[in-house]
């Protein structure tokens, strides 16, 4: 809870693999796009790349208040 209330007072998103960030976003604790990261255990360049291919559209859901984008 004490991630979710920093990224509220700095108006930030958080990004994690944690499920329990997606049921946050979901009660409307978090105020800002919660980026779920979908993606099984793989090596940084993969994760990036993933990441990276959607970047365009993580900030779009940003922009529109979506409460959480999941990125597989």
């Amino acid at each position: 809870m004490a991630i979710a209330m920093l990224a509220n007072r700095l108006g930030a998103s958080v990004v994690s693999k944690d499920a329990d960030f997606a049921s946050l976003a979901r009660r409307g604790v978090l105020r800002h796009t919660f980026v779920w990261v979908r993606v099984p255990n793989v090596v940084d360049d993969i994760l990036l790349a993933k990441v990276d291919r959607v970047l365009p559209d993580i900030v779009t859901a940003a922009h529109d208040h979506m409460p959480i984008f999941e990125v597989f």
